[in-house]
């Protein structure tokens, strides 16, 4: 997210972005839904993506 949001977007303004973030389905494969890792890595993708939100003025 840190490449995106201090490189790719101010400098190569993309009109369309894919942003690839494979939690939570890796750790639900490895280690179950509902474990104490797959919900760590849901949280950490969850702050990631609140990021975003705030990088564009949407949330709080």
């Amino acid at each position: 997210m840190r490449v995106y949001l201090d490189y790719a977007e101010p400098k190569l303004r993309p009109d369309v972005a894919i942003l690839w973030l494979r939690e939570p389905g890796t750790s639900y494969h490895e280690k179950d839904i509902g474990s104490d890792d797959s919900l760590a890595a849901a949280q950490c993708v969850d702050k990631l993506f609140g990021q975003l939100l705030e990088n564009r003025g949407i949330g709080s």
